[in-house]
């Protein structure tokens, strides 16, 4: 009796600290039905909030534009539309590009979730192959992706061609012109013709007059062989103001493929008389560049003076004055007709003689330079005033 008594004692015991140890636990474990306010940083968890997307970046029509076939040396462009399905604010900067490729301004670097914006891409078949593709990095502050890269591919075609690409015309005389020839050639199509043309700078556009020619295809050697050509005659009429010339031609043909081809024109508008050197001479200044000079040694130039016009034969020249006299010495040679007698080119020697005293005319002013002046018997151009840029030691 006493020993079955111990042994019910003892299993109540033992179910009394059972209990006690669950309900203990039970009071220290949340509740599945209820929120843990123990925030994930105090329990060593970092928790990832599913339904936060961030900025997320999204191109329609995808990342490459294929624009079929273009005409070679034509431009191009094409505006890809990005857009951010995000639910934070999507930012971008222009990154690098290839050689031809080029961005507009973006219309905004930053995309509000659900809003878009434009990239335009501009790019110049300036390739020698067939083939064409190119490419533009943008950067953004989507996470999965930081960077994108559009591109621009296609196949380039010749359906007209200008040969040479680029009119230049040196020395052009003021009371002459000149005049100058190219030839367009097209491939593909039968026939070519000019619809219209037009000079971008207007303020010389009157000095210019340009026509068509039918072009013979019989001594052309070209690969891919021309289907049509045209021999353009461009004259320039007298009176251009002196310096510099910079023109370009526009051309529509009645290729419809085919966009408007641009045709530059660079040279330089002269009197009957100019002066030409080698590197050290400036023409467009008439500035000649001797430098240091070694007094004990001293230094000889030859330039040329050349006469167009209508009074090339008659054109008499002599040395008026040299700045400083007692340093530059000058002479002149016999006038000696070239270009078929077109010009007359009369030799001009400057030099810094031996044991010349030590002069500074390197200053940064054209009056500090030394000075040569050319008396002639032109109607027009009395006096042909160079520039010495030197100094002896």
């Amino acid at each position: 009796m006493k020993v079955a008594l111990t042994a019910v004692v003892t299993v109540l015991a033992g179910l009394a600290c059972g209990i006690g140890t669950a309900l203990n636990e039970i009071r220290w474990t949340p509740s599945q039905f209820e929120p843990d306010n123990r925030t994930a940083a105090a329990v060593g968890i970092v928790l990832e909030d599913s339904d936060r997307l961030g900025p997320r970046i999204e191109v329609e029509g995808g990342l490459v534009f294929d624009f079929g076939t273009g005409q070679r040396d034509s431009k191009l462009e094409h505006s890809f539309v990005v857009r951010n399905v995000g639910d934070e604010p999507l930012t971008l900067t222009t990154g690098a590009t290839s050689c031809s490729c080029s961005f507009s301004e973006l219309e905004t670097d930053k995309i509000a979730p659900g809003e878009s914006t434009e990239i335009a891409l501009n790019w110049h078949l300036t390739t020698g192959g067939d083939e064409y593709r190119q490419t533009a990095e943008i950067y953004t502050n989507d996470p999965r992706q930081p960077a994108i890269t559009l591109m621009a591919q296609g196949t380039i075609l010749d359906l007209v061609r200008l040969e040479p690409r680029q009119l230049v015309l040196s020395n052009v005389s003021v009371n002459e012109g000149s005049q100058v020839t190219f030839t367009m050639y097209g491939f593909h199509y039968p026939d070519l013709g000019v619809l219209e043309h037009r000079f971008d700078n207007p303020e010389t556009a009157e000095f210019f007059e340009l026509e068509f020619v039918e072009h013979d295809l019989g001594q052309v050697e070209m690969n891919p062989a021309p289907t049509a050509a045209l021999r353009g005659i461009l004259t320039v009429k007298s009176g251009l103001p002196l310096g510099t010339l910079n023109q370009t031609i526009h051309l529509k043909t009645d290729i419809e493929e085919a966009p408007e081809l641009e045709l530059p024109i660079s040279g330089s508008v002269v009197g009957d008389l100019s002066v030409v050197g080698g590197g050290f001479f400036r023409q467009q200044s008439n500035l000649l560049i001797l430098g240091q000079v070694d007094g004990e040694k001293g230094t000889e130039t030859t330039l040329r003076v050349l006469v167009k016009g209508p009074y090339r034969q008659d054109v008499q020249l002599k040395v008026k004055e040299t700045d400083p006299s007692d340093v530059l010495e000058v002479q002149l040679g016999e006038a000696v007709p070239i270009n078929k007698g077109l010009v007359y080119m009369h030799p001009l020697t400057v030099s810094v003689p031996r044991g010349s005293r030590p002069v500074a005319r390197m200053g940064f002013d054209r009056e500090d330079y030394g000075r040569i002046v050319i008396e002639t018997t032109h109607p027009d151009t009395p006096l042909l005033t160079l520039r010495v840029r030197f100094a002896v030691k």
